[in-house]
């Protein structure tokens, strides 16, 4: 089926008879949609054109009748677009007449190399450039109409020698045909020099120039009279017209017209005189006598230059849309109902294909390749239906599919855009854009689980549990805080969580909350909240982001414990507590001062003279009494200082830890005649410390060595100055303390061994005491104890703190 398209002024008036002189351009595209873009772009050339369906329709029309150019879809049903060019070429007729052709598929080598194999003059890949088609197809039209013109002025200027010739006997004849001769030469030679192409007639072997319009000399580059009676071989138009010379040669040997399209040549203007890039399309036709033999060339030369810029123009946005559309992240392709067009690689790579020829096929077996299937149901999708043949419809269409892929053989979950390609108003194609959400769907659904999981968890722990949004808008809470609350889940969402905060800690909760939802960071407090009984009741609340892999705050995961009762119970131990340290000070501090009478009154006593022994030794056991209850005090007041007042208070000041040993050792010996106490010095013993309570340190350790050590043995007491402190070691050979209790012994109210110091006369604060001590000066204390070396206690003192220091 063939259809004739006359040239008009417009696509949609109706067509006028083409004149004699038009030339015919010959499509042939199966696709109604590709002819009607094709009809469109040719429209404004102003010629014939003929239009037909099958490459067998285009062989015969091309045996039949001149075309100036032939357009050849390469997917014809049938004979391909190649095969009917080759037989095109094997045509008598049509061997000479170009040849464009369009294609659907992707541009590649391998294509173009096969195009120009078969003879094609070039090749537009779909979508393609209006004004790019019209520009070649314009010079070719040119080029014909220009050949006809030639070949008409030929047979014209012969058929006027052969009448001069026949009139030559006659003189009157001859006159009158010199004449109407002469006229016709003008006239002739008017529409020679107005001609729009550069014409030259080259006469003989030698190329001779006989003539050259004004567009030929301005090829040259010279002025006619300069060019007249010189050969072409000694005065081409540039060096790079030379490369012509052979080809002049063989159409005049062969008689083989030769036609050349776009070639480059570096001219110099005569009026100019500066060189510049041109390129022209020739025509070098033989020309013959009345015998029929070549007797010379005309050549016609028809510059292309801003046809070929055009074309490159267009060729290079070409390019950088290709660039785009392969640059596109997501799988894109553009066709109709015959097949796709073209598709970037993510979408060949989306369907499992390697080759545009795998998916230019029809719409219906392409979508049985590719199985396209609801993305919910699984359900197998009609080709109808599907967002491809809606949009060639008119329709867009965003949708979920699973698609088939070839070479994983498995699905694909898209996110599909169906759109329709609108030319002239109407629908020309169909663009679809294919997301791959395969793995974000296995994700979401991955987290809709495990968000269902964890709800499930939450729901059945005793906790309350919550969820909020980044700005802190409740979003979701587990049934025990439903419960807790007696608030439908609809009551907490967002900001009405807020009513189940008591009153009178609420405002604090807010700022508080809205602090650490500025900071992005986790928080723990506590906050009183309003049972369904109306029972004010206090919760642990401990709040944390969750936040995404770039650290944005996504949302917020809050759990609640109840300790209104754990509360409770730690305020009332902790007030049992301070009640007892505080009534152990207050009894302490109060039986001072009646200790301190009785002690005076002792010592009065046992001045006076007169005394029998057993007056004398019950005085004594009365002091030495009142002596242990006062040091019992002063231990249990520096207990309570300790507990209560955040520490033992020092004194500092210069002090020798020699001289200070030397004194306590000299009051221990007074009170403990027959034991025998070994000490040694070395070292600087200068440090900033509180005397007095070092010499308390001194004197407890070494009281409790001759307590707790056989009375035959003796006790060492070492004191050695090193580099930044000092340290003090007292040693006795008593029983050893069990391993197990030396975890325990500084702590207060513990005692190295059960069975010692029975009668009570110790608390068992002695070592705490000795430790609260030391560890006010900076240092610290330690034991050794074993049945082979006996027991030693080891303090570390620094010469200075920080604090004393500076």
């Amino acid at each position: 089926m063939s259809t004739e398209i006359r040239p008009a002024a417009s696509p949609d008036e109706p067509q006028a008879p083409c004149p004699p002189t038009c030339a015919s351009v010959l499509v042939a595209d199966d696709d109604e949609a590709s002819r009607y873009m094709l009809e469109r772009a040719l429209g404004s050339l102003g010629q014939r054109i003929v239009l037909v369906e099958t490459g067998e329709e285009a062989l015969e029309l091309a045996a039949q009748q001149d075309f100036a150019a032939i357009v050849l879809d390469i997917g014809l049903p049938g004979a391909s677009g190649f095969e009917v060019a080759r037989a095109l070429k094997r045509q008598e007729r049509s061997q000479h007449t170009p040849l464009l052709f369009v294609t659907g598929q992707q541009y590649t080598e391998a294509l173009v190399t096969q195009a120009y194999a078969t003879g094609a003059s070039d090749l537009l890949t779909k979508p393609f450039n209006p004004d790019v088609l019209n520009t070649k197809l314009r010079v070719f039209v040119d080029l014909y109409l220009q050949r006809q013109h030639l070949e008409a002025q030929r047979r014209e200027l012969l058929a006027r020698t052969r009448a001069l010739e026949e009139s030559r006997h006659s003189l009157s004849e001859s006159r009158e045909s010199l004449g109407r001769t002469s006229a016709e030469h003008a006239r002739l030679h008017a529409l020679f020099s107005q001609a729009p192409l550069a014409i030259a007639i080259l006469r003989g072997p030698r190329l001779m120039i006989e003539l050259a319009n004004p567009l030929a000399c301005r090829i040259w580059g010279r002025p006619l009279e300069e060019l007249l009676g010189r050969s072409f071989l000694e005065a081409p138009p540039s060096p790079d017209a030379a490369v012509a010379i052979p080809i002049l040669q063989r159409v005049f040997d062969t008689g083989i017209a030769y036609v050349g399209k776009e070639l480059p040549l570096r001219l110099v203007r005569y009026e100019e005189g500066a060189p510049e890039d041109t390129y022209f399309s020739l025509v070098y036709e033989p020309m013959r006598d009345g015998e029929g033999r070549v007797e010379g060339i005309i050549a016609v030369a028809s510059e292309v230059t801003d046809g070929v810029r055009a074309r490159r123009r267009a060729e290079s946005v070409q390019a950088e849309l290709e660039a785009i559309f392969e640059s596109i992240p997501d799988a894109a392709y553009v066709g109709d109902l015959s097949g796709i067009k073209r598709a970037n690689r993510k979408a060949l790579d989306m369907l499992g294909y390697s080759d545009m020829e795998d998916l230019n096929v029809h719409i219906s077996e392409l979508a049985s390749r590719v199985r396209v299937r609801q993305a919910d149901t699984g359900e197998l999708v009609p080709p109808e239906h599907t967002g491809f043949v809606r949009a060639l419809a008119g329709e867009s269409e965003a949708r979920d599919y699973l698609v088939y892929n070839a070479a994983l053989a498995r699905d694909v979950r898209v996110r599909s855009a169906a759109n329709p390609v609108r030319i002239g108003g109407k629908v020309a194609a169909a663009v679809v854009v294919n997301t791959d959400i395969t793995e974000r769907h296995a994700v979401e659904e991955s987290l809709r689980r495990s968000e269902e999981e964890l709800r499930t968890l939450a729901d059945s722990i005793p906790q309350a549990v919550w969820t909020t949004s980044a700005d802190g808008a409740l979003t979701y809470a587990n049934s025990a805080m439903v419960h807790y609350t007696g608030l439908r889940l609809e009551e907490l969402l967002g900001t009405g969580f807020l009513r189940m905060i008591s009153p009178d800690t609420r405002e604090q909760a807010t700022g508080l909350m809205a602090r650490y939802l500025g900071e992005g960071e986790p928080y723990e407090c506590e906050m009183c909240w309003l049972r369904l009984d109306g029972a004010m009741r206090w919760h642990l609340v401990r709040v944390v982001p969750l936040k995404s892999s770039s650290g944005m705050v996504m949302r917020w995961l809050g759990t609640a414990t109840d300790v209104h009762d754990l509360r409770q119970s730690q305020s009332e131990t902790q007030r049992r507590a301070d009640f007892e340290q505080q009534l152990i000070g207050i009894v302490s501090h109060d039986l001072r001062n009646p200790l301190s009478a009785i002690l005076l009154g002792v010592t009065a006593l046992a001045r006076r003279e007169g005394l029998d022994d057993r007056s004398r030794k019950s005085l004594l056991r009365i002091q030495s009494s009142a002596e242990r209850a006062v040091r019992m005090i002063r231990d249990l007041l520096d207990f309570t200082q300790a507990r209560l007042g955040g520490g033992i208070p020092l004194k500092r000041q210069r002090a020798d830890l020699h001289l200070v040993t030397r004194s306590v050792l000299e009051e221990v010996e007074a009170t403990n005649p027959g034991r025998e106490v070994v000490t040694r010095y070395s070292g600087d013993g200068q440090g900033e410390w509180d005397a007095d309570r070092i010499a308390q340190v001194i004197q407890n350790l070494v009281t409790n060595a001759l307590k707790y050590s056989p009375p035959d043995t003796q006790v060492r007491v070492e004191a050695v100055g090193e580099d930044g402190g000092v340290t003090l070691s007292v040693h006795n050979l008593g029983e050893p303390i069990p391993s197990e209790r030396g975890g325990s012994l500084f702590e207060p109210l513990q005692r190295a061994t059960a069975d010692v110091d029975q009668a009570g006369r110790s608390v068992g604060l002695g070592l705490y005491i000795v430790d609260q001590i030391v560890r006010a000066h900076g240092g610290s204390v330690s034991m050794r104890s074993s049945a082979s070396e006996g027991t030693s206690f080891i303090v570390k003192l620094p010469r200075a703190t920080d604090s004393s220091s500076r």
